[in-house]
């Protein structure tokens, strides 16, 4: 008899699986070479929002070109690769053996290769509606979710598979699922039969090359109909103008790029339709009208559709993103000023710099909004919060009748023009950071903001403290936290030429200062600024500007990702990882094929346009799920093994078990500490040590050395531990009992990487 838990593991196999199988299958792709629809003309018009891709395998191929697909050939990564890629194999070997074993299943194949071969074209993942509920009739609600796959060769079929591995489930769930063939007006697809009454129905077909697979029947039909040739031609979303607009400023049409649209102006009438149902539900009525009035004071209604799209072009990632507005720009659309950014700004930023960034931001009008907003839902609310500001603003100057105006003498007087420069740092567990605001009056602004920071020191009770410093005539204020924290931060602020210069470093606020007098070389000398500098439009429509020195970026974070992945263990229960960190590349490796990323924002009438080099993009975001789900495969078999131990033994504490049950464990334990220390070592020098001494000496990420310990060990007899490099490899290891170097051979005890 199956016990409970036995029943509960195959019901993940037989659920958890094929939901797994259906996100796999959203990087397949849609139309085969018998189809000539298009993805937008076989959706409908007001369809919600599409993601597509337009040709995998052109996709796959023009990304190879890409920073991301040399890392991965480089031969460090791909030996670091070689351990996951077998635990893959393994676990999905593993999955299939058991699920062979179960009734019903005898005959089931799961392959790695099989589930990884293949070629595909277009994908597409589409909302093509939302229908709210209507619960006095007993309708619930109508999601149009569909996904389009277009397998070409080797790829398998999807459909199939699922439909197979749910079919199989019924013996052992308990439940009577089957697929029906469904026909209607000329189309006929499969639906999944004995699903509760309230579950959204789950729908599969094939049509013009494709594998369609949809939670709507609404949808499947009208998208059947247009791939059979028998839908509304008109009726289709390449003739929806906010998406042809859109299209027209992402461009890309040569079929090796990820689109994404979202038809903002349904979306946001979706939105406030469901929210009004909401508040009807919950007997607030009255509440109805403010929906659209906000939705018009937010600005809102003027959004048309918001489009992205990324393209690999030259071993460039090229991305665009477009936001579709018409008519007044109002609410949240009005917060940046209509005026070009002031690039003279940039030579803010030294040679140094690891990123800059240009954009503007009206502080006043959006505390008008913020207020109108606050009035428009409640008079009285508002007179409210109105009075406690003047007596706020009557606490910062000291003098009740004469209160600091938060809005005139505040807000008004900063901005809109912001830069924020983050300089490269020696200690990544340093942050370092510049924030730049115009000042319209800077001694109210700075007077005040020093008010401030000292009532809230006073209220909290932290003991913050201000202090006054002048360095060659200009004032800085430098703001004693008052309590440790785990980085060393000291926040400071200065007024300078009709800027507010606020940094977490003195240090970095001195530097600044000092370009005036002295300039120095500014980081748009560099050749990697360069690279993209001409693309940038110097222009009346240029409304921000951004760079990062991406390398550096890559750099630092790589850095504090191998000092975690040794803890992954820990969080796993002790167990074992299905990849060593010890083998990670250096950086070099990683970084060698980098380059900067540039960005900049323009607008026209009809909306904003974003647009960015650089060496990453969608091929990321794509290698860093497939990633993720990988390690989870791997790892769910161990965690399901631990689930299903029987549970007849009465459960009792366990002794801890011991470190080191011999000395050769113990042995093996030190190697093991070494190891990792010799791993942060290559990260951060770059390469295998000389010798195990090196290990203690200090660097700027670890202070206290690679080791963390004042002097290296002993082994468990007394002996040193010896360790000789191997070209890419290593090798540690102690004498043994009888205390003869045999060079990590006979009795000694090694480890070899």
């Amino acid at each position: 008899m199956l016990t409970s838990i036995e029943a509960r593991v195959r019901r993940v196999v037989g659920i958890a699986l094929p939901t797994i199988l259906v996100a796999a299958s959203s990087f397949g792709s849609a139309t085969a070479a018998d189809n000539t629809l298009t993805v937008d003309r076989l959706l409908p018009k007001n369809t919600l929002f599409v993601f597509s891709v337009d040709d995998c395998e052109k996709y796959a191929a023009a990304s190879e070109s890409l920073p991301f697909a040399k890392i991965l050939a480089e031969a460090d990564m791909q030996s670091f690769l070689e351990k996951p890629k077998m635990a893959l194999k393994e676990a999905i070997t593993k999955l299939g053996d058991t699920i062979k074993k179960e009734e019903g299943f005898e005959n089931f194949e799961l392959s790695a290769d099989a589930l990884t071969a293949g070629k595909y074209g277009r994908i597409f993942l589409a909302m093509t509606h939302v229908s709210l509920p209507d619960f006095q009739n007993g309708v619930g609600p109508d999601v149009g979710l569909v996904i389009g796959i277009e397998g070409r060769e080797g790829a398998p079929d999807w459909s199939s598979m699922i439909k197979d591995l749910l079919s199989r489930t019924n013996k052992q769930s308990g439940q009577n699922l089957s697929f029906a063939p469904v026909t209607e007006g000329g189309m006929t697809w499969e639906a999944l039969q004995g699903l509760p009454p309230d579950a959204p129905p789950l729908l599969f077909a094939k049509a013009g090359g494709m594998q369609l697979f949809s939670l709507s029947t609404t949808s499947m039909k009208s998208i059947l109909a247009r791939a059979q040739g028998a839908g509304d031609a008109e009726d289709v979303l390449a003739n929806n103008g906010n998406y042809s607009a859109a299209k027209e400023r992402i461009g890309f049409t040569g079929g090796d790029s990820v689109h994404f649209f979202v038809n903002a102006e349904l979306a946001v009438k979706t939105a406030a339709e469901g929210i009004k149902m909401g508040l009807e539900m919950s007997g607030d009525a009255q509440s109805l009208p403010l929906v659209d009035t906000f939705i018009d004071k937010l600005g809102l209604n003027a959004l048309k559709s918001i489009a992205f799209a990324d393209h690999p072009e030259n071993g460039v990632s090229h991305t665009r993103m477009w936001v579709g507005h018409e008519g007044e720009r109002k609410g949240l659309l009005a917060l940046a000023p209509d005026k070009p950014i002031n690039l003279d700004q940039l030579a803010m930023a030294g040679d140094n710099t690891a990123s800059v960034s240009l954009f503007q931001f009206d502080v006043a009008k959006l505390y008008d909004l913020a207020m109108d907003l606050v009035k428009t839902a409640d008079e009285s609310a508002h007179q409210e919060v109105q009075g406690m500001l003047a007596g706020f603003g009557g606490q910062l100057s000291g003098d009740p009748a004469k209160p600091v105006d938060i809005r005139n003498d505040i807000f008004a007087n900063i901005g809109p023009e912001f830069a924020l420069i983050q300089p490269k740092s020696q200690n990544a567990m340093m942050p370092s950071m510049l924030f730049v605001a115009d000042l319209r009056n800077g001694a109210t602004v700075t007077s005040v903001l020093g008010k401030l920071i000292q009532m809230a020191g006073q209220m909290s009770g932290s003991g913050v403290a201000v202090k006054d410093v002048d360095y060659k005539g200009t004032k800085i204020t430098q703001i004693d936290l008052g309590s440790e924290l785990p980085i060393a931060v000291t926040p400071c602020y200065a007024e300078f030429e009709g800027k507010l210069l606020i940094s977490l470093a003195v240090g970095d606020l001195k530097r600044q200062l000092k370009r005036k007098e002295k300039p120095g070389p500014s980081i748009t000398e560099s050749e990697d600024f360069k690279r993209f500098w001409d693309r940038v439009p110097k222009d009346d429509t240029l409304r921000a500007f951004s760079y990062s020195d991406t390398k550096y970026a890559v750099e630092s974070a790589y850095g504090q990702i191998a000092m975690t992945l040794p803890m992954l263990s820990m969080a796993t229960g002790g167990q074992e990882l299905p990849f060593d960190p010890s083998q990670l590349p250096t950086q070099d490796v990683i970084t060698k094929h980098l380059f900067g990323s540039m960005s900049y924002g323009t607008t026209s009438d009809k909306g904003s346009l974003a647009e960015s080099y650089g060496p990453f993009g969608g091929e990321v975001v794509i290698g860093a799920v497939a990633g993720a789900a990988a390690i989870g495969a791997v790892m769910l078999p161990g965690r399901m093994m631990t689930e299903v131990q029987p549970s007849s033994v009465e459960a009792v504490p366990s002794e801890p078990e011991p470190l080191a049950a011999t000395p050769a464990d113990q042995a093996m334990t030190d190697m093991k500490n070494m190891r990792r220390a010799i791993t942060f070592y290559k990260l951060e020098k770059g390469g295998l040590p000389d010798n195990l001494a090196q290990l203690l000496e200090p660097t700027s990420s670890y202070p206290k050395g690679c080791l963390g310990a004042d002097a290296l060990p002993k082994d468990p007899w007394g002996g040193d531990y010896h360790f000789r490099a191997d070209g890419t490899g290593y090798t540690l290891w102690s004498n043994g009992p009888d205390g003869v170097d045999n060079s990590a051979a006979g009795d000694d005890v090694f480890l070899k990487k």
